[in-house]
């Protein structure tokens, strides 16, 4: 990057308008190889800009032949950013020639400012640091001061935002998609500097390898859940499961909903396979269930695994599942006036009450009951109460296996709400873990996590893709209720949903 005004005036590029217009035009034509009448904006800006390098590249010449005559200190500018933004316009008018390129264009039926436009900001960096070093750059062209910048030409040095659902996305922005004018390459002072190591796609190995975990624990906490259920007696919500290979498919065919009939873990443990998939379609077809959903996460290999489930006439759900965890240690403090205690099987039809009621407004049906109570005094599985003296009036799940903590099943009676019990509930659920040796815990939801779920350390790991079968409008359950239009899921993130 230069900065250079000395021997403007004894340039050999004319300071006239026709000449100007020539030197435009001759650029268009013999630069890029574009006739006059078919020239593109975008084509326009670089004949412009390369009729303004003329201008500069006398300077720089006659600026580095008398380094070479008269051996002067140099003044070089080394920064990692110069956020020099658009060029064009700060060449014209430090070359003092921006009211003669104007008419020029104007006589060639075309506006300076348009032209201006078309060029991209030099993403050289991304931070108040490239801004200052450019702005020393203009500095020393204002003084007439023969000055150079050393950096890095950045390829990806910024990147483009957008905001959705809440959360900031980065895409990068590849500035030099179309080339720049400015640059004159030097193939022969180029210099090698190798980088070691090597580039990974997607999470971090040791995060990637944790959300593998994470999935394939809530595979096995959702089979064991459906598992307990179908062992009630009579069973009465017609659980079934069936293992094929690595996978567990479950169901409750009383219920037939996609939120429940999940597919979970499919392609993370191992590469999925066309005959999964076939497996699938018949394990449901064969019991008779019209609503299924497969959970894919973004570990799923192989690649072609949303193709093979968008073949079986599964569509893409337009929201997804959100997975969130956090270290168990150190979990947010909760009200010591909250009265939090463990749950025993003397306790199950309590919180199947309490779990009907608050998932009632969902339309969920009244039999689902036994599925809350089922799996109080399992092993590995631990239930949670808040009580209002000796009233159970808030109740959580956690789940262990594998050094990891599931924490669901969140229910606050209707009147209770809004009393920080979910998070009460969380705590005492994340202490436990940590005594049972759980480093970290997870949990997932419909809904991205809140604010005051960042606040209490949860963080986003990734956002699921369903993929549901297309479902019926109700349900009837053996019970006789009806199943409508109910939550997406029934076990969101703990005390944060």
């Amino acid at each position: 990057m230069l900065s250079n005004t000395e021997g403007i005036h004894k340039s050999a590029v004319a300071d006239s308008v026709s000449a100007i217009q020539e030197s435009i035009r001759r650029h268009a034509r013999y630069s890029l190889g574009k006739p006059w009448n078919e020239i593109s904006g975008r084509e326009l800006f670089n004949a412009v800009a390369l009729s303004v390098r003329d201008r500069l590249v006398d300077g720089v010449l006659e600026t580095e032949e008398r380094y070479r005559r008269d051996g002067p200190k140099r003044i070089n500018y080394l920064s990692i950013e110069f956020l020099i933004g658009q060029s064009l316009g700060n060449h014209l008018h430090n070359l003092g020639v921006h009211e003669l390129y104007s008419q020029a264009l104007n006589n060639l039926g075309a506006d300076l400012e348009t032209v201006e436009q078309c060029e991209e900001d030099a993403a050289l960096g991304n931070g108040g640091l490239g801004r200052l070093a450019a702005c020393f750059l203009d500095s020393f062209a204002t003084l007439g001061i023969p000055a150079c910048g050393y950096g890095i030409n950045y390829e990806y040095g910024l990147f483009k935002q957008e905001i959705d659902n809440g959360y900031q996305k980065e895409k990068p922005e590849n500035w030099l998609a179309q080339g720049t004018p400015w640059e004159i390459p030097c193939p022969e002072e180029a210099c090698l500097v190798p980088v070691y190591g090597r580039i990974e796609d997607g999470v971090d190995r040791k995060l990637s390898e944790l959300a593998g975990r994470m999935e394939e624990h809530e595979a096995a906490v959702w089979a064991t859940c459906v598992d307990t259920a179908s062992a009630l007696p009579g069973n009465p919500l017609q659980g079934v499961i069936e293992q094929q290979g690595s996978m567990s498919l479950v169901a409750l065919c009383a219920v037939d909903r996609g939120d429940i009939n999940r597919v979970i873990g499919l392609g993370v443990g191992a590469p999925a396979r066309p005959r999964d998939l076939d497996a699938i379609e018949a394990f449901y077809e064969s019991y008779g269930q019209r609503n299924f959903r497969i959970e894919m996460t973004p570990m799923a290999h192989p690649s072609e695994l949303a193709g093979w489930i968008e073949a079986l006439g599964l569509a893409c759900d337009d929201l997804g599942t959100f997975k969130m965890w956090r270290r168990a240690a150190h979990p947010p403090v909760a009200d010591a006036d909250i009265d939090v205690r463990r749950l025993a099987p003397a306790d199950a039809d309590a919180l199947a009450a309490i779990s009907v009621a608050a998932w009632g407004a969902w339309s969920m049906p009244v039999s689902m009951a036994a599925w809350f109570g089922a799996t109080v005094g399992l092993d590995g599985v631990q239930q949670y109460g808040a009580f209002d003296q000796d009233r159970l009036v808030a109740t959580g799940a956690l789940f262990i296996g594998d050094g990891v903590g599931w924490l669901g099943f969140d229910a606050t009676h209707p009147r209770y709400q809004g009393r920080k019990l979910r998070q009460a509930l969380s705590t005492a659920r994340m202490i436990d873990a940590v005594a049972h040796g759980c480093q970290v815990v997870h949990a997932e939801s419909s809904l991205p996590p809140s604010q005051r779920a960042l606040r209490d350390g949860w963080q986003l790991l990734y956002e699921k893709k369903n993929y549901s079968s297309i479902c019926v409008d109700e349900k009837v359950t053996t019970s006789g209720s009806v199943v409508g239009d109910g939550p997406r899921t029934v076990h969101g993130p703990p005390g944060h949903v």
